[in-house]
């Protein structure tokens, strides 16, 4: 399989989408005979952590001004590729090619088509859905409309639509072709042989609960002041010595004034997440907005913590509820049930861990991945 991957994602850094994009690039060049990697340039950054000698980057600057882009967004052109990404299309003889989300199909998908590709797009989640909840700019509505033109025309248009939840797949089946062909990837780390250190106890002096995401996403910070004001309280009458650690990027003044009020401490743009996760019991995601896999939990189970997350932000670990290292609420009622199971259970981090490498290590991804695209024709036994 020779295999054309475009993203629209930079793959430098540590956020949760870049490493989602790096995981999918090392599985794909795993599984490729040669692969391609179109991406977008950042002055001054490298691609980090992709590997495979199969690979070859082709990096694409982005010359538009502010202006320029606006005005692209307006008209429907939702990213920097164009002619010259066309073009690979004729310069290697590919198999595959591969879509980092509909987005970057858009404009695209129907030419590679033509040529003879067989197209896969990868959703990270129900696009339609995220925009709705997490945009605030004058270009939402502009937005909304070019991207369910391209999220359909994506999901009908792929000989493969992979999804990180399967609440992803049923949905985008629901809203554009409920008879395209769909599978659940999820997601995993992009390293290899990744090994976790941990300490094999939660016997602790206190009971830290550790909440962290990207604190300035609207998603999160409407779902955050009312887990504030209707679920802390029920956390601190049930265990009075708990305390509520929540850290992130760049919170509005609202969210740090709402936490400074309930004596809740928030930890600004910190350099070091892992480090402020680490030192926590339990790990808490009350985000009840938005569609996809909140990689943010990763974080919490990566460390050993068991992990109490809303029905929404549930989604997708599935595995890991069976197993009984996560559980999920939806009122007041299940959240102190929830909050019991993960303390009286006392589950060693070890073991979370252990639960955690069985479905999101690099192996278990790639070895997913092999199976569906064998499944679907794509690779031969």
């Amino acid at each position: 399989m020779r295999t054309l991957y475009i993203t629209n994602t930079y793959l430098q850094g540590r956020s949760g989408v870049v490493n989602a994009s790096k995981a999918f690039v090392n599985a794909f060049a795993e599984l490729s005979e040669a692969m391609t990697v179109v991406y977008p340039q950042q002055n001054g950054y490298e691609v980090e952590d992709v590997d495979g000698q199969n690979v070859e980057l082709y990096p694409v600057d982005d010359h538009r001004n502010k202006v320029a882009k606006f005005c692209s967004l307006v008209v429907g052109k939702m990213h920097r590729y164009s002619k010259e990404t066309v073009k690979l299309f004729d310069r290697e003889k590919f198999d595959v090619a591969v879509f980092d989300t509909s987005i970057v199909s858009s404009r695209l998908i129907e030419k590679a088509r033509r040529k003879g590709l067989k197209v896969i797009t990868i959703h990270h989640n129900y696009e339609m859905e995220y925009i709705k909840g997490d945009t605030r700019t004058l270009l939402k509505y502009p937005l909304l409309f070019w991207t369910s033109k391209y999220e359909k025309q994506a999901v009908r248009s792929s000989n493969l639509n992979l999804t990180l939840t399967e609440t992803d797949a049923k949905s985008l089946m629901a809203h554009y072709d409920k008879n395209g062909k769909f599978d659940v990837l999820g997601t995993f780390e992009f390293k290899k042989d990744i090994i976790l250190s941990a300490v094999d106890t939660h016997e602790r002096s206190s009971m830290v609960f550790v909440i962290t995401g990207q604190l300035y996403s609207i998603q999160t910070e409407q779902s955050l002041i009312p887990w504030i004001e209707r679920y802390y309280s029920l956390l601190k009458c049930q265990y009075p010595s708990a305390k509520v650690v929540i850290a992130g990027r760049n919170p509005s003044d609202t969210l740090i004034e709402t936490c400074r009020d309930y004596g809740i401490e928030i930890i600004p743009s910190p350099k070091d997440i892992d480090a402020i996760v680490k030192v926590g019991d339990y790990y808490i995601c009350p985000t009840e907005l938005g569609s996809g896999l909140k990689l943010r939990i990763m974080d919490g189970l990566k460390q050993g913590l068991m992990v109490l997350a809303h029905e929404r932000s549930a989604r997708g670990y599935e595995e890991m509820m069976e197993k009984g290292v996560l559980f999920s609420y939806n009122d007041s009622k299940s959240f102190i049930d929830g909050l019991t199971n993960i303390i009286e259970r006392r589950v060693s981090r070890s073991d979370v861990q252990k639960a955690y490498l069985s479905y999101f290590s690099y192996e278990s991804g790639a070895a997913r991945l092999g199976r569906i695209l064998k499944k679907h024709g794509f690779l031969t036994e």
